[in-house]
This record gives C-alpha cells, structure tokens and sequence, in this order.
C-alpha cells in the first residue's frame, strides 16, 4: 500500500512540473517571440495614420493627430475637419487599421472659408 501511494505521489509531481513547464514555469513574462510580436502604441499610432493618408482628399482637408493605447486597443483621434463627410471617413479608416479598434473620437468639424 505504501508503494501505491508513493507511486500516486511521484505521478502528480511529474504531472504538475510537466504543466508548469508547459505554461513558462509559472512566469509572467514574455519570451523573446513574444516580445518581438507585440504590437506597440507607436506601431498602432502609424498603422492609423497609414490608413487615413491613404486617401488623397482625406488629407488636404484634415488636421488630425492619433493617438494609441494598445493595452485598451484604443486610438483617440482629435485634430479638425471640413466636413462631417471627413469626420465620418476618418473614423472608418481608423477602425480598419485594426480588429475590434474602438475609436475615441476628439475631432471638431470647421468648414473651409474661402
């Protein structure tokens, strides 16, 4: 019976440095890959601001400035337009760059006077 037992015992052992091992050790921090893969707020930042460049007549009627808080996967968004058509446009683009991005929008709409 003792050897049963012991045997029950080293069996557990073995299964909990298995999964510990499996899981980093228990650590909580991240390896290099993981490091290198994570997106940071500046990466984000750019990525926002690649899409609103990308249209033409977006970027001779705007001000804007971006910025990122990825741990929130947030962008705030605050500058100025011309029209609501831009308001609604920017946002749009900002909400592709990413999956899920939500978008705090700070932006004021003042028509061009001319």
């Amino acid at each position: 019976m003792k050897q049963l037992w012991l045997t029950i015992v080293f069996i557990a052992s073995m299964l909990v440095i298995v999964a510990c091992n499996a899981s980093g050790g228990g650590s909580s921090t991240l390896s290099k890959t993981q490091r290198q893969m994570r997106m940071l707020n500046t990466d984000l930042e750019h990525a926002v601001l690649a899409k609103l460049r990308s249209d033409a007549q977006l970027v001779e009627e705007t001000r804007l400035s971006v910025r990122a808080e990825v741990n929130k996967n947030l962008v705030t968004l605050s500058g100025t337009v011309a029209s609501d058509d831009a308001r609604t446009k920017a946002i749009g683009l900002a909400k592709s760059a990413r999956a899920g991005l939500t978008v705090d929008t700070q932006i004021e709409v003042r028509p061009v006077v001319g």
